[in-house]
């Protein structure tokens, strides 16, 4: 875990000072330490474990697809739509209250409509073949969101905010408006949300 937190700092930096080659190793190489942490440090056999290994690796299959010298946004955002069915698999098999769950879909609801919504409707003027992919995208991710709460594991629910609010950010900084530091939130957020969903599988059984 402190060669993956180490990894992730070491990121962020990279970011904040527009240093692509060096971003180009470390970013993989984040997810990559959490895999092998929880694979390494969790003794458990549970199924949600591997769902959330299965779950990384196609997050790190999205930050491949995504931080070469041609960004293939389609790709990124496929790996990393399959990764959060893993992840809502995951917490699913770990469903303990209808009451966080709902409390979670209103909170995405909320979020679709601040900054979903801004995000679809400039990429319908712009570039209308991503529709469709994106809005499942913001479902998948919301629901990611809701399902994390229902298993009240606060590793879970604050891992999964950070990676709906890294998302968010990230669509309105790509569609619609260039935020000041905005890739280093996004990164910051990103790991920090993975990290909590990694931090879950130690504490929800």
């Amino acid at each position: 875990m402190v060669l993956a937190t180490s990894a992730a700092v070491s990121d962020w930096i990279c970011v904040y000072r527009e240093n692509l080659r060096l971003e180009r190793i470390f970013k993989p190489l984040v997810i990559s330490l959490l895999i092998g942490t929880l694979l390494l440090l969790d003794s458990s056999q549970s199924e949600s474990k591997y769902l959330i290994v299965v779950g990384l690796c196609f997050g790190l299959l999205g930050d491949i697809f995504l931080m070469g010298p041609k960004v293939n946004f389609i790709g990124g955002l496929a790996s990393f739509l399959v990764g959060h069915v893993f992840y809502i698999w995951a917490f699913a098999l770990e469903f303990k209250s209808i009451a966080a769950f709902l409390v979670g879909l209103v909170i995405s609801v909320v979020g679709l409509a601040a900054v979903g919504r801004p995000i679809v409707r400039t990429i319908v003027k712009r570039e209308k073949k991503l529709v469709v992919p994106v809005i499942v995208y913001e479902l998948a991710v919301s629901s990611m969101f809701a399902v994390a709460l229902s298993t009240r594991s606060l590793a879970s629910g604050i891992g999964s905010f950070l990676f709906l609010i890294s998302d968010g950010i990230l669509g309105y900084d790509r569609f619609v408006k260039k935020l000041h530091y905005g890739r280093l939130v996004i990164i910051v957020t990103y790991h920090l949300g993975q990290l909590g969903i990694v931090l879950s599988a130690f504490t929800v059984r």
